[in-house]
C-alpha cells in the first residue's frame, strides 16, 4: 500500500509587505508592533530587520537602529545598505568621525551609491573639512551630473567681493592714565578660496599721544590646505605705535576640522625691536571652533616674554559668530618714546560679528585686560562694514 502523503504544513506569512505600507503611509508606530513580535521568532529575517531599523531611524532612536543594523552587519558584513544605515545612525549620534568611517566603507562596497556620497559629504561640511568637502563635491558633480542634493548642498551665494569697516574703539585706564582711543577704517578685496586683500588706516590714541599707522596685509592659497600670509604696517610718528613690522606666517589645514597657524613678526620701534613668534592649533566641530596659541617675543637683552590663549567661538546663521578669548602671559610694552615696560598680564576679551542685511553688518570687542601692576584697561570698540 502507498502511504498518503503528508498534510501540507501552512506557511506564516511575513508581516514585511503590510508593516513597509504602514511604514510609508506615516504609520510607524504600528510598523513596528508588528515586526518585533515576527523577528523575536524569525530572527534571521533579514528584510524585516531592515525594514525595522529604519523604521527605528525615522522614529529618531538613531541608538535602537545602530543595534539592528549591527546585527544585520554581523550577517551580512558587505551589506552597503546595512552599511549606509550604520552610518547614518553614527552621525545622528553624534559620532561623525565614525559614521564618516561607516559611509566610505558603503562607498567602496558600492561606489555608484548616490545616497552614501550624499552623507560622506553633508558629514564632512558639519566636520568643517572644507577642501575635503569640495573635493568630494567636485568629484560628485562628475559622477552624478544635475543630481538634485549637489545642487541643495550647494554653498550659499559668496558675500560681496568688497568689503569696508569703519571701527571705533575706547579703553579706560586705571592708576591715572590717559584713555586709549582707536579709529580705524578697513578695506578688504576677497577673491574667494581664501584669496584675500587687506588696507588698515588707523589713528590710535595711547597714554596721551596719538600715532597713525598703515598696514598691507595679503593672503595667497598655495593648495586645498594651505594658505600663506604676509603683512607689514608703518607709522609715520611712531610715538608708542611701532616705527614698522613684518610679519609672514600660513595656516594649514590638517583632517577631521583639525589646522595649524603659524608666523613670525618684526617689529621696530624706537631705540629697540622686537621679534614675535605665534603658533595656533585649532578644531572645528560643527559650527564650533577652539583655539590655543602660543606666543614668545624676545627683545635683546631681555628675558623671553612667553603668552598663550584659549579661545571658543560659535558661529551662527550665515556668517554670524561670537568668540570668547582668556589670555595669559608677559608683555613688552613701549608705554611712551623709548620706555619699555615688560608685565605679567591676563584678560578676557569677547568678539563679534553679525550680519545685518545681506550686505550691512556690524562687529563688537569687549574685554578686559589687566597689565601687571601698572594699570587695568576695559573697553570695547564698535565697528559697522558694508560689502558690495
Amino acid at each position: 500500500m502507498i502511504p498518503a502523503p503528508p498534510a501540507l504544513v501552512a506557511q506564516e506569512a511575513s508581516p514585511v509587505p503590510r508593516a513597509q505600507g504602514l511604514a510609508y503611509a506615516g504609520r510607524l508606530d504600528d510598523a513596528q508592533r508588528l515586526l518585533v513580535p515576527w523577528l523575536a521568532s524569525h530572527p534571521r529575517d533579514e528584510e524585516a530587520r531592515f525594514l525595522l531599523a529604519r523604521v527605528l531611524s525615522w522614529q529618531a532612536r538613531p541608538e535602537d537602529a545602530l543595534a539592528q543594523f549591527d546585527y544585520l552587519l554581523a550577517q551580512t558584513p558587505g551589506n552597503a545598505d546595512y552599511q549606509l544605515g550604520k552610518a547614518r545612525a553614527l552621525v545622528a549620534l553624534n559620532r561623525p568621525d565614525e559614521g564618516l568611517a561607516w559611509a566610505r566603507r558603503a562607498k567602496a562596497a558600492a561606489p555608484a551609491y548616490e545616497e552614501v556620497w550624499q552623507l560622506e559629504l553633508q558629514t564632512l561640511e558639519g566636520l568643517g573639512r572644507k577642501p575635503d568637502a569640495a573635493r568630494l563635491r567636485a568629484e560628485a558633480a562628475k559622477r552624478f551630473p544635475g543630481a538634485a542634493w549637489l545642487e541643495a548642498a550647494r554653498p550659499a551665494a559668496a558675500v560681496p567681493p568688497w568689503k569696508v569697516e569703519a571701527r571705533a574703539g575706547y579703553d579706560n585706564l586705571s592708576n591715572g592714565f590717559a584713555p586709549w582711543t582707536n579709529l580705524e577704517v578697513v578695506v578688504t578685496r576677497d577673491w574667494g578660496h581664501h584669496r584675500a586683500a587687506v588696507l588698515d588706516v588707523r589713528d590710535a590714541g595711547r597714554f596721551g599721544l596719538h600715532d597713525q599707522e598703515l598696514m598691507l596685509g595679503y593672503y595667497h592659497p598655495v593648495n586645498d590646505h594651505l594658505t600663506v600670509n604676509a603683512e607689514g604696517t608703518v607709522s609715520p610718528g611712531h610715538q608708542v605705535l611701532p616705527f614698522w613690522a613684518l610679519a609672514a606666517g600660513g595656516y594649514y589645514q590638517l583632517q577631521d576640522g583639525w589646522g595649524i597657524a603659524g608666523d613670525v613678526r618684526e617689529t621696530a620701534y624706537n631705540g629697540a625691536s622686537t621679534t614675535r613668534e605665534l603658533l595656533v592649533v585649532d578644531k572645528y566641530l560643527g559650527a564650533w571652533r577652539g583655539a590655543a596659541t602660543l606666543s614668545l617675543t624676545e627683545l635683546p637683552a631681555a628675558p623671553l616674554a612667553p603668552g598663550g590663549a584659549l579661545t571658543l567661538e560659535y558661529e551662527y546663521g550665515a556668517g554670524n559668530r561670537e568668540g570668547l578669548t582668556a589670555n595669559i602671559g608677559r608683555e613688552l610694552e613701549f608705554t611712551a618714546p623709548g620706555v619699555l615696560q615688560t608685565s605679567d598680564v591676563y584678560g578676557l576679551t569677547l568678539v563679534g560679528r553679525n550680519w545685518v542685511t545681506t550686505r550691512w553688518g556690524i562687529t563688537h570687542v569687549v574685554g578686559v585686560q589687566v597689565q601687571g601692576t601698572n594699570y587695568t584697561r576695559a573697553g570695547a570698540q564698535l565697528g559697522a562694514f558694508y560689502a558690495f
